[in-house]
Formats: C-alpha cells, structure tokens, sequence
C-alpha cells in the first residue's frame, strides 16, 4: 500500500486515496453486486433450519418422593433386619430420564423403527428398491478424497443402524437445563420440522417406557426379596420397617403400571418456529456487502499505483 504513501512525510495521502477510490469506483461497485450475488445463491441453495423445541418436566410424586421421608424413619431398624430400603426419588428418575437422551440403548430401540429410520437417513434410501443404498455424489466423492488425502480412515459403508441413530441424535439434540426451574427444553434444529417434532415425540416416548419397564422390574425384585424376608423377621419394629418397605414397593409398581406418565411429562409438546433460524437473510446480506466492500476497496487501491506506473 505505499502508493498511498505519498507525503513527504510517509503518511497517507487522503486525497491520492480518495482519488483512487474514485477512479476504481467501477470495482467496488463490481465486488459489491458480485458478493450480493453470491449471497443470493447462497440463500436459494441453502437449506433453511427451523427450531423445534419440546420441554418436559418431572412427574410429581411418580418416582417415589415420599418414600425416602416415609422410610427414613424405619431406616436403622431395617437395616438392622439385613434389608437395604431403596431409594427411589422422583428427582432421580427425571436425571436419568434427561441423561438417557443421548442414550445407547434408547438409540437401539428407536432403530427398530423401520419409518423413522427411512426418514432420517432418507439419503441412502431407495424407496422403490426398499433396500439401504450407499451415497454417492460429487460431495460424498469430494469428502472421500480429501479423507484419503489428508490420512484419515475412510470407513466401508454399512446400512444406517443403532450406532449412526445415536451419533445423529447426539449432534441433532439439544438439552438446555437451568438451575432455577424443573422444566428442561430439548431442542432440534432441522430443515424438516416435521421430522424433528416426530423425532423428539418418539424420544421422549421411548425413554419414559424404557424407565417405566425398569422400575417395574426393580419393584418386583423388591417386591420378592420384602416378601420373602418378613415372615424371618421376629423383632415387632424390625417387621413395621420391612412392612412400610414392602407396601411403599407395591404403591411404586401401582404408578409404574398406571399407564401414565413415569419419570417424566411434556409440559410443552414439540412445536417448531414460524421462521427458520438459519440462515438469517439480513446477517448474509450485510456480511456480503462488508465483504464485497472490502474486496473493492482493496482492489481499487492495489490497481492506483499499477494504473500510474503504467502511465507514460
């Protein structure tokens, strides 16, 4: 940039500046209307994300909250007896039902779900074939060279199954928890809304019935052990404690088999955005003009001492 330079003083000339400014007026005006074209296409091939949001709170009561207070006061003399009171809080079976969101074994189980899959990974299925097909493409073609270019692994294809479903829903699903409110928010982000609400409906569907079958299974046990333990026990407190264990089991197993929601209920269903989220239209507008801008500007003031050292 020493063309701007010109003052004896090394400083810059505002005026040479501007006049080369002016005399390139025709490529700040070209960089300009080519980036906006550019962002226009951009925004035409782009697909558009809508924000698809779903929050679920705790069923109160369902997981047992006042069997930990109930038994507390039978605690010592059932341990005592030889028998371990469990603790079963509503909070805990809400922290497992949020952590089982990026869950393995909730992946596994919506995997079986042949439609759900087909739309996901609805580019590597063939409809009329009804078979998974590999991607082909220029931009699979692309990612495979630079794969192979760059050293990485490229890994042999395989039908989408549990594995891909839980990778896609750990990068897909969003949890957002705030301290000071029992209610979390589980997020998607997807250019088919239809497809993030089914999603994140079967989800939570999925985890509560996966908690729901647990917790009866653990009750049974329970329910077995408590049972087969009280007619052993000769102590008249010690059988009250046992007693209390086993008939707050039989009430836990009664709310698991009820059929209603378990560890946790949708305080608000899945609903999406009215708008998309991304791209937003006017920040790509405004990132292409200061580009294209920039880009004549830099042009106009790098072709002033070309043009003059070109001048006779």
């Amino acid at each position: 940039m020493e063309a701007i330079q010109d003052r004896a003083d090394g400083g810059i000339d505002v005026a040479a500046t501007l006049r080369m400014l002016r005399a390139g007026w025709w490529l700040i005006v070209g960089c300009v209307v080519g980036a906006l074209v550019i962002a226009i296409v951009y925004l035409d091939v782009v697909p558009y994300r809508y924000a698809v949001q779903m929050r679920v709170a705790p069923v109160a009561g369902s997981g047992g909250d006042g069997l930990s207070g109930k038994l507390s006061q039978f605690g010592g003399l059932a341990a005592a007896a030889g028998v371990a009171l469990p603790d079963s809080g509503g909070s805990a079976s809400f922290k497992l039902y949020v952590e089982a969101l990026h869950s393995r074994d909730v992946a596994d189980i919506l995997a079986r779900d042949g439609g759900l899959m087909h739309r996901i990974f609805y580019r590597e299925w063939d409809a009329p074939a009804r078979r998974w097909r590999p991607p082909g493409g220029l931009v699979h073609a692309l990612s495979t060279t630079i794969k192979t270019l760059l050293g990485l692994p490229v890994l042999p294809w395989q039908p989408p199954g549990p594995a891909r479903l839980a990778a896609w829903l750990d990068e897909q699903v969003d949890v957002d928890q705030n301290i000071k409110s029992p209610v979390v928010t589980v997020s998607m982000f997807s250019d088919d809304p239809a497809l993030a609400t089914a999603v994140l409906t079967e989800l939570s569907g999925t985890i509560d019935e996966l908690l729901r079958q647990r917790a009866l299974i653990r009750t049974d046990d329970y329910i077995r052990y408590l049972a087969a333990r009280l007619p052993t026990i000769s102590l008249a407190e010690q059988r009250v404690a046992v007693a209390q264990a086993l008939g707050e089991q039989e009430r836990l197993k009664m709310v698991a088999s009820s059929g209603r929601p378990y560890a946790a209920e949708v305080f608000e269903h899945p609903a999406a955005s009215e708008r998309p989220v991304t791209p937003s239209v006017g920040k790509v507008i405004v990132v292409a003009m200061f580009l294209g801008l920039a880009a004549g500007v830099g042009l106009a003031l790098l072709r002033g001492p070309r043009h003059r050292a070109a001048a006779p």
